[in-house]
C-alpha cells in the first residue's frame, strides 16, 4: 500500500479520526504542502521544479512514509522540519555511495555521509542549504536535476527492463559504467562551479 492509498477516505468528508493505520487527508495536504514549501523555496530556479519533486517522492519511500505518517501528536514542529529535510536530502545523499565528490564536498563541511535515517535537524537543514547553494551557482545552467535525481534506482529499472540484445549482461554492465561516470561528471561540474562562485553567494542573502 502506497501512501495516496493510506488515506482514509472518510476523512475527506467528516472530522473524524483515521482508521489504524491509514492517515486523515488533512495530515497528508498539510505534511506534503511542507515538504513543497521547503522544495520551492529551496530550488526556486531549478527547472523543470515538478521533476525534481517526482524523482524525490518516487524514490524515498522510507522518507516519504516517515512523513506523511507523521502528526502533531508525535513530537514538535522541529520533527516535522526534520522529516521535511530528510525527504529532500535522500537521493542526494544515497548518490554518495557512486560519487564521491559527494563526500569531498559534505566533509569540507563537517557532515559525515551516514543512513538518511541517522542525520539529525541540523545537518539535513546544512545540507539542502548546500544543496540550494549549488543549484543556485549554477545560474540556469548543468544538469541540476541531477541532485535530486536517484543513480542506484535508475540503475535497477535498467537492469530489469526488456532487453533482446545478446549478451544482455555485458550490454548492462557497459550501461551502468557509462551512466555512473557521466553523473560523477555532472556532479564534478556543478561542484567546480559551485566553489568558483561560492563567495558571491553572501549578496544574495
Amino acid at each position: 500500500m502506497n501512501e495516496v492509498e493510506r488515506i482514509d477516505d472518510r476523512t475527506f468528508s467528516f472530522d473524524i479520526e483515521p482508521a489504524a493505520g491509514m492517515i486523515s487527508s488533512e495530515q497528508f495536504i498539510s505534511n506534503m504542502n511542507k515538504f513543497l514549501r521547503c522544495m520551492k523555496t529551496n530550488f526556486f530556479n531549478v527547472p523543470p521544479f515538478q521533476m525534481c519533486v517526482t524523482e524525490i517522492v518516487k524514490n524515498s519511500e522510507q522518507e516519504l512514509k516517515d512523513l506523511l505518517s507523521y502528526t502533531p501528536e508525535d513530537s514538535s514542529d522541529e520533527k516535522l522540519e526534520e522529516l521535511v529535510y530528510k525527504l529532500t536530502i535522500s537521493n542526494f545523499i544515497r548518490n554518495a555511495k557512486y560519487v564521491p565528490s559527494i563526500e569531498e564536498e559534505l566533509t569540507a563541511l563537517d557532515i559525515p555521509i551516514k543512513e538518511v535515517k541517522e542525520y539529525n535537524l541540523d545537518e539535513s537543514r546544512k545540507i539542502v542549504q548546500f544543496m540550494s547553494d549549488v543549484a543556485f551557482c549554477q545560474r540556469g545552467r548543468g544538469n541540476v536535476l541531477g541532485l535530486f535525481d536517484d543513480i542506484g534506482a535508475r540503475l535497477d529499472y535498467f537492469a530489469k527492463a526488456d532487453d533482446p540484445i545478446r549478451n544482455r549482461k555485458r550490454n548492462i554492465e557497459a550501461y551502468k559504467t557509462r551512466y555512473v561516470e557521466s553523473r560523477i561528471a555532472d556532479y564534478n561540474k556543478m561542484f567546480k562551479t559551485y566553489n568558483s562562485k561560492k563567495k558571491y553567494l553572501k549578496y544574495f542573502v
